[in-house]
């Protein structure tokens, strides 16, 4: 879970470096994270993921921790 919250962190700085207003990373953030969620295969099964999001799979925090 310290691995977790590491890598979050560091999404969380990633964003914060792209996106210049706090309101706007506010909006950006959940719009980045909640698609690693959806393949990291905690809410859907890896396999049924569609062919052209797999490559999301690769920046999915959670699937590693999973």
């Amino acid at each position: 879970m310290a691995l977790v919250s590491n890598g979050f962190s560091g999404f969380g700085y990633i964003i914060g470096i792209l996106v210049e207003k706090p309101e706007i990373a506010a909006v950006v953030t959940p719009l980045a994270i909640v698609p690693t969620f959806l393949v990291s295969g905690f809410f859907v099964n890896q396999d049924q993921v569609p062919w052209f999001l797999s490559w999301i799979k690769l920046f999915a925090i959670v699937k590693y921790a999973y």
